[in-house]
């Protein structure tokens, strides 16, 4: 069961984290609806609105935190879509941990 979740979403929200992981202290902002270098990227805009409220959470989650996150979010972009329910109780298994 892939909970909804297809591989185009996927796609879609690995386009957009790497994408603003070129520039993590502007990625922040632009999560935060302030201006960033982001702002007239608007393949990367209209791709950020096609995510779930869910996908937006993380992103902001993981650009508003510690970096020691890092690695539990390339996991997600890494996984198929069929592992995504075994990520995201990996991701919350895992907490602030170094």
């Amino acid at each position: 069961m892939t909970l909804g979740y297809t591989t185009d979403q996927q796609s879609i929200f690995s386009y957009v984290f790497k994408s603003l992981q070129q520039y993590p202290s502007e990625a922040a902002s632009y999560l935060k609806f302030e201006v960033s270098r982001f702002d007239d990227d608007e393949y990367l805009q209209q791709c950020y609105q096609i995510l779930s409220s869910t996908d937006r959470q993380k992103l902001y989650d993981f650009f508003n935190k510690e970096p020691s996150s890092t690695h539990s979010c390339m996991k997600y972009c890494k996984k198929a879509s069929n592992v995504f329910r075994r990520f995201a109780t990996k991701l919350c298994s895992m907490g602030h941990q170094a």
